[in-house]
């Protein structure tokens, strides 16, 4: 009697397993990479109609490995920032840095910043869901708010990148470099709150500074709590 794959009906020889599953895993993985690209360039060439197609829930999961992604080299960032910054102002007399004698716990820098950055991403969009889409009646879910800030995130990942140059340069051009960066996501939340959430000028500002607001204070708490 012939025999049939569950999943996609191909007629199987005898002791034959269909790798269909394994097929589409492949295809969900490049896609899954090609949509994140076009997400990369589309956020620097039509932001707006990019967040429109990217704030479909379905691409919550996309969303958190790419959150991922920019907490670890943000991770990475902060070791770097904190050794360049050691070494370029506390230089001693002789030559020496703090470093050679204070051990600077560099894996820690990385794993509280990695950790700290993912878990805002997702307190971050928890706020804003609740601020527009509970408070001002926009009609965004969580996912849909994640999958926002997630594309607002990639102006976060391109000035990383570039600051991995400008630091050894010098810690100003860092600055320079984030605040460019901050412009860029203070704009373009706006302007996407506005056309993605529907809201009129009023309730796009206020929901602009109560979550970041809120945001500020929830941090400042959990500071004051484990300081």
């Amino acid at each position: 009697m012939a025999k049939y794959c569950s999943n996609c009906g191909r007629k199987l020889k005898e002791g034959e397993k269909c790798d269909c599953m394994a097929n589409t895993s492949s295809v969900d993985l490049q896609g899954g990479f090609n949509h994140a690209v076009e997400l990369f360039k589309g956020m620097f060439t039509k932001p707006v109609n990019t967040i429109k197609s990217h704030m479909n829930a379905s691409n919550f999961a996309l969303s958190s490995i790419i959150i991922v992604v920019i907490g670890i080299i943000t991770g990475l960032f902060g070791m770097l920032l904190v050794k360049e910054t050691i070494h370029s102002t506390s230089t001693l007399t002789y030559g020496l840095s703090v470093s050679s004698f204070i051990e600077i716990p560099y894996f820690r820098i990385f794993i509280i910043t990695t950790i700290l950055l993912i878990a805002l991403y997702y307190l971050q969009a928890l706020i804003l869901h609740l601020v527009a889409g509970k408070m001002f009646k926009a009609n965004i879910d969580y996912k849909e708010s994640f999958n926002f800030l997630t594309s607002l995130a990639v102006y976060t990942l391109a000035g990383i990148i570039i600051s991995f140059i400008g630091v050894l340069i010098s810690p100003m051009v860092v600055i320079i470099i984030m605040a460019i960066v901050m412009m860029f996501n203070l704009i373009t939340f706006a302007l996407g709150i506005k056309e993605t959430f529907k809201l009129n000028d009023a309730k796009t500002m206020y929901s602009i500074i109560l979550t970041n607001v809120f945001l500020s204070l929830i941090v400042y708490i959990i500071m004051l709590i484990f300081s």
